[in-house]
């Protein structure tokens, strides 16, 4: 009995038995495990921030806002929230990340402006998704 999976899966023997561990006993039965159809990413349509500070909202204690996936005229008249340096380090415009949560969130200026420092960051960084290209996109554009 071989007591490694790889190992086990390569030479063919059978694998001693672990409780938890799947019984990889051939060569197909761990590539069948290992290598899986890669899934089709889905773009993100909307997020969630939990707020660390609550803020108040036309009248209300907000501790959760929610930003809707960003249009093109979104982008165009508020521009990007963030870019990537030559060294691949993301840059957050704070600014537009501001006047994205209030038109993404229907937060008022206001209101956005009293959200915590720690909060506008996890927004800026969740916010960021919106704009990374899938894996299928970038497979897409080698070929």
């Amino acid at each position: 009995m071989n007591n490694d999976p790889i190992g086990a899966a390569i030479s063919g023997e059978p694998m001693a038995s672990t409780p938890g561990m799947v019984d990889l006993t051939t060569r197909d039965a761990w590539a069948k495990t290992v290598v899986q159809e890669p899934q089709k990413q889905e773009r993100i349509q909307s997020i969630k921030i939990s707020l660390s500070v609550p803020i108040p909202v036309m009248g209300d204690t907000v501790k959760e806002i929610t930003l809707r996936r960003p249009t093109g005229r979104d982008l165009m008249e508020l521009g990007m929230p963030v870019i990537f340096d030559a060294s691949g380090a993301m840059v957050h415009n704070y600014a537009i990340v501001g006047a994205m949560i209030n038109r993404l969130g229907n937060i008022p200026p206001g209101s956005v402006e009293k959200m915590d420092s720690q909060d506008i960051v996890k927004a800026a960084l969740k916010m960021t998704g919106f704009f990374m290209p899938t894996r299928e996109d970038l497979e897409t554009n080698q070929s």
